[in-house]
């Protein structure tokens, strides 16, 4: 079996726009929200996204299975269609109705019961959206997962004319759900076409396959967003909606760097889904290797970004009302060295239909976030809630390499280690600096510059490397030509 290197590049290309497009423009709609809605506000309106938003994890259920199937089996779109409409659209109704009366206990006001029903009637509409993305993603369509990024651009031009009255947390629901709508009806309505689903076909067996799978699937996404979210819920019993909107300021720069390893992994995902069917698991521990040693490397570069401008970052993107998130957003750093070797072989271990390994290593993980939270938010606020963030990444990561070294044998150490050496290295040189107060332009500069050096000089870095892009770029090209 051959691995495809041009499609691979074709898939990280759209993954890569489509990814840049949506993470950009969130983290822009959340920099405005935080400023025109003030601490308090935009902490209330950050608990009704965690709640609301668990209707996103019924969409990432069904479309990684959708996705994982539908590159097993071409004509796999046609059977499914209508049954995972079925399946969204009972299970989002479910899923709302609990989220309105969790929110009135959490924010205790009738006040934001209209926006948890505006909020949560968008979230269906972007969850039924996911059908003909992740069928047509199955089948190395990637370039469809520009929709999100395109209701994205839409929600923020409304609310941009939206805050020239002002903004409420009412008036930016409502904005949400317009625009969900918009691209959900567009979506839906070309997928039919394209896919022209067939109606009457729905067995048993495929109908009891789906719905087992799904609802694993479902049960991971779902313990993986209240981990997200789970210090929040801390921080709004043990401190207020002040200290939510904080951290949440701090969390929401972090956590968009997510999306790197899961663009990297995600265009190779289809091929490793195959290749695990064939039992070809020498090609999973060379994946595994090799994204684990390039985005080691990318996450120190991160991490030591992060830590010396965290004090230019914060009142920059939103105003001196969100001081303390300086604090928060140094601590939350180092999460990103776990949560991007976690989300690696997360992926991997999605790939191979290693469900209940992902349900134990995150519940692990959960146990650990919510008996750091107990203890560290009621002493440190804000900052015990990004400590023990990292701890349960910790623990996840921890999890989840037993496992796929279970399943599938291990990676190269050695190479791992060089890179996380070099991460390591460029880590604590930055806290000298820190601690000695360098200018922030100086030590950064140096830093990266020893960085670059020794990653050449272990071998983390070397013309191999380069020449590979180099080829996969001309392969790209040549196969557009």
């Amino acid at each position: 079996m051959i691995f495809n290197k041009s499609k691979f590049f074709r898939n990280i290309f759209w993954l890569a726009a489509s990814t840049a497009l949506s993470s950009g423009l969130n983290v822009i709609i959340n920099i405005l929200l935080a400023r025109k809605l003030g601490v308090a506000t935009f902490g209330q309106w950050s608990l009704i996204l965690a709640t609301t938003s668990w209707i996103l994890v019924l969409r990432t259920a069904v479309g990684s299975e959708l996705i994982r199937k539908a590159a097993q089996d071409s004509q796999y779109a046609k059977l499914v269609f209508c049954p995972a409409l079925l399946v969204l659209i009972l299970g989002g109704s479910l899923l709302g109705g609990s989220n309105l009366l969790l929110n009135l206990v959490l924010v205790a006001t009738n006040s934001i019961l209209v926006p948890v029903m505006l909020a949560t009637l968008a979230f269906g509409a972007m969850a039924v959206a996911i059908i003909p993305i992740a069928l047509f993603t199955g089948r190395d369509h990637m370039e469809w997962q520009l929709a999100d990024g395109i209701q994205g651009l839409l929600l923020l031009i409304y609310l941009l004319v939206l805050s020239r009255r002002g903004l409420t947390i009412a008036s930016v629901a409502e904005a949400y759900l317009i625009t969900c709508l918009v691209i959900a009806m567009l979506l839906m309505l070309m997928g039919m076409r394209l896919i022209r689903p067939a109606l009457w076909r729905w067995t048993k067996a495929f109908m009891q396959e789906l719905l087992i799978n799904t609802g694993l699937q479902f049960v991971i996404n779902w313990l993986y967003m209240l981990h997200l979210t789970l210090d929040l819920f801390f921080l709004q019993f043990l401190r207020g909606s002040v200290e939510v909107g904080e951290y949440n300021a701090a969390f929401k720069i972090v956590i968009v760097l997510r999306v790197l390893p899961l663009l990297v992994l995600m265009g190779v995902v289809p091929e490793i889904s195959r290749r695990v069917a064939a039992s070809d698991f020498a090609f999973v521990r060379r994946i595994w290797t090799a994204s684990t040693r390039i985005l080691l490397l990318i996450a120190g570069g991160f991490v030591v970004s992060i830590l010396v401008l965290a004090s230019s970052i914060i009142p920059l993107a939103y105003t001196s009302q969100y001081d303390r998130a300086i604090n928060v957003l140094m601590v939350l750093s180092i999460s990103i060295f776990p949560l991007f070797l976690q989300s690696i072989i997360q992926s991997l271990l999605y790939a191979g239909g290693r469900y209940r390994d992902l349900i134990w290593g995150i519940g692990i993980g959960l146990l650990v976030q919510a008996t750091g939270d107990l203890f560290l938010i009621s002493h440190f606020g804000p900052e015990g809630a990004a400590l023990a963030f990292f701890m349960a990444e910790c623990a996840t990561l921890v999890c989840f390499a037993k496992f796929a070294v279970r399943a599938f044998g291990g990676p190269s150490v050695s190479v791992i280690g060089k890179a996380l050496i070099c991460s390591l290295a460029a880590f604590g040189m930055t806290l000298v600096g820190l601690r000695v107060h360098l200018p922030a332009a100086l030590l950064l500069g140096s830093v990266i510059i020893f960085y670059l050096v020794l990653s050449y000089y272990l071998g983390c870095i070397s013309m191999r490397d380069i020449q590979f892009g180099r080829s996969m770029l001309e392969e790209f090209f040549l196969d557009k030509v």
